[in-house]
């Protein structure tokens, strides 16, 4: 409240709310801002990402599943084209972002939501190949012919171009604010820019981006961490 003042920056009161974050939280404290009491809430929406107490994002991501079917319906009745390019161009550009902002965030590791999020794309791309009198063929088989990939290693990439820009310097990360280098990596084969793995003590740190892309970074080729540009480095680690 004395930073706000100072600097002249008002706090909504009504989008203020109250967390606790793990277990070992008094429960008999009250919280105020400006004299007014603080409601204490189970799930936060933060940046259009709403999570729980426990960090999970399950809400968010069937929220964005059910908007991003709707979006999907919505093109299918628009546009009665039969054109597989201009049909999944409108996809890429209308759905995928709803299921692709911030994925670094969120990116699931519970198959049966990792399947959910995949089902969108997979049923949308069904839909267009039966209009032009295509069936049965199977969902890899399609991404290739559209010259796409699935939604999940659209979110492996993610991560990895975030490891690969704080390393390269590209945003405003230090690397050490977030990662340490791998004590081994004079010592065994593999490339320099190995990170040391801290021991998961939760399910949610397990999950966390930390953990998830550490595993798959440290797991590069060197030619690919080298890459010279980020667009490089994406098409490398697709293929």
């Amino acid at each position: 409240q004395k930073w706000s003042n100072k600097w002249q920056l008002d706090i909504s009161l009504e989008k203020t709310v109250i967390m606790f974050i793990g277990s070992n939280h008094p429960t008999n404290y009250s919280f105020f801002l400006d004299n007014k009491s603080l409601q204490v809430s189970e799930t936060v929406s933060d940046l259009g990402i709403t999570y729980t107490r426990t960090l999970e994002f399950d809400l968010y991501i069937f929220k964005i599943i059910k908007a991003a079917y709707k979006r999907s319906n919505f093109i299918l009745r628009a546009f009665s084209t039969k054109k597989l390019d201009t049909l999944f161009r409108l996809f890429s550009t209308f759905v995928r972002p709803l299921l692709e902002y911030c994925t670094p965030v969120w990116s699931p590791s519970k198959t049966g939501v990792i399947e959910s999020i995949e089902n969108v794309q997979k049923r949308f791309t069904y839909r267009i190949f039966t209009r032009n009198g295509i069936y049965r063929l199977p969902y890899e088989e399609r991404l290739c012919r559209l010259n796409t990939t699935s939604l999940h290693l659209r979110r492996i990439v993610y991560d990895q171009n975030i490891i690969y820009k704080i390393v390269k310097g590209d945003v405003f990360i230090e690397t050490e604010d977030l990662f340490a280098l791998s004590s081994f990596n004079e010592r065994t084969r593999g490339h320099v820019w190995r990170f040391f793995m801290e021991k998961a003590r939760s399910q949610q740190f397990r999950d966390s981006f930390l953990i998830r892309s550490i595993r798959t970074w440290n797991n590069l080729p060197i030619r690919i961490v080298l890459s010279s540009s980020a667009t490089s480095f994406n098409n490398s680690v697709v293929t």
